[in-house]
């Protein structure tokens, strides 16, 4: 079955005469930094572990931070780090009726900014942020978030710019991935990823027809298993340009910071084209022989940041105020987790200087690990 999405092939071969529509579309607007810090900001959320993250690096520079939020983001009250928290309705993040509300919130705290937690509310402040009367942390403008959010978008961005990604197709049920394995056993292994699921979830290493029965989510997408290991880089993009960066792998029970210059080159190409602003994470496979594989882009704040920021990066604050020095200021640094750093303590091997800022990080808040705070790395 052939039929066009987004100016791509459906469950077939891509053509890059079809990629264009991924080309065609206007820089999102430029991004001008407050001179001062915020003494209040307003974090919305719509769940709580990686707003958790997002909690942590805003409370390290802002003096006040009231959480507005949906859902599990209730939990975000466990954190000594959040001074005030408001229920809002479900569904309050997809429609314009919440302004009004978080308007009043604003006035009644004082907030000077506005920061959104998580990729729901992001898209939401890209669409709602020209009614809003605060300043708004930055994030691409509403089309270019889908474009990035959405892997099958990413994938055809990727493709119609020359930036390598492994071969995917999209199937629009179980059922048209299954009759193409039937036609194309050779196909597999591969990977079987929604269009825009976070933390890893629905992600499937699809290795034989048995594997299909775990699928549970439409559409799917169906992409080409790179031998090799997972790679990262999370950036600081305004108006088009990368400012500064962090590129890191995990093994061993610890997150490394590297530098790799394929990577970040694929990353420059796409940001200046869209010429995006905010923060941005960007997920690789590099294969045996040391090729870059783009695979998917979370145009918000990830779960790993807290990382960065126990190394020395915290991503809010340097987005609002670029730091001096090299673009890549972790590269050779080394963070443990919780599960690493007990492992080598089991070794009778002494924590190093930033598994103790991990330690320090967490115990300076531990509730939200005890009781909610679901990885612990």
């Amino acid at each position: 079955m052939r039929g066009a999405v987004a100016g791509c092939y459906v469950g077939s071969d891509m053509d890059p005469r079809h990629m264009s529509a991924e080309l065609d579309w206007q820089p999102s607007l430029l991004f001008t930094p407050p001179k001062a810090p915020p003494r209040a900001a307003l974090l919305l959320a719509s769940g709580f572990s990686v707003q958790y993250r997002a909690l942590r690096a805003v409370a390290a520079v802002v003096p006040r931070v009231i959480v507005a939020g949906t859902g599990s983001a209730r939990l975000l009250t466990w954190s000594r780090y959040g001074r005030r928290y408001h229920a809002l309705p479900e569904g309050a993040f997809q429609t314009a009726a919440s302004l009004e509300q978080i308007e009043a919130i604003c006035v009644e705290h004082g907030i000077d900014l506005i920061v959104p937690a998580d990729g729901l509310t992001t898209r939401y402040l890209a669409i709602e942020r020209r009614r809003i009367l605060r300043a708004c942390f930055p994030t691409p403008g509403p089309e270019d978030f889908d474009r990035l959010d959405d892997k099958w978008r990413f994938y055809c961005l990727c493709t119609a710019l020359g930036v390598p990604a492994p071969k995917t197709r999209r199937f629009a049920a179980r059922g048209e991935l299954e009759a193409f394995l039937a036609r194309n056993p050779n196909s597999m292994p591969g990977m079987a990823k929604p269009l825009n699921l976070y933390g890893g979830l629905g992600i499937l290493r699809i290795g034989s027809h048995a594997d299909l029965a775990e699928i549970d989510y439409a559409p799917i997408l169906f992409q080409a298993f790179i031998p090799g290991e997972d790679i990262d880089i999370s950036v600081i993009a305004r108006d088009g340009l990368v400012e500064r960066y962090c590129i890191y792998r995990k093994a061993g029970g610890r997150v490394h910071y590297i530098e790799n210059a394929a990577l970040i080159g694929y990353v420059e190409i796409i940001v200046a084209r869209l010429g995006v602003s905010g923060v941005l994470n960007f997920g690789a496979r590099i294969d045996a022989g040391g090729e870059v594989w783009m695979t998917e882009c979370n145009p918000r704040f990830w779960h790993s940041m807290d990382f960065a920021q126990i190394a020395g990066m915290n991503f809010f604050a340097e987005t609002l105020w670029p730091g001096k020095g090299p673009r890549n200021p972790l590269a050779g640094r080394s963070v443990g987790t919780l599960h690493g750093i007990a492992r080598r303590a089991l070794r009778l091997r002494p924590p190093g200087h930033m598994d103790l800022r991990m330690l320090a990080h967490t115990l300076r808040d531990p509730l939200p690990r005890l009781f909610g705070y679901s990885d612990f790395g």
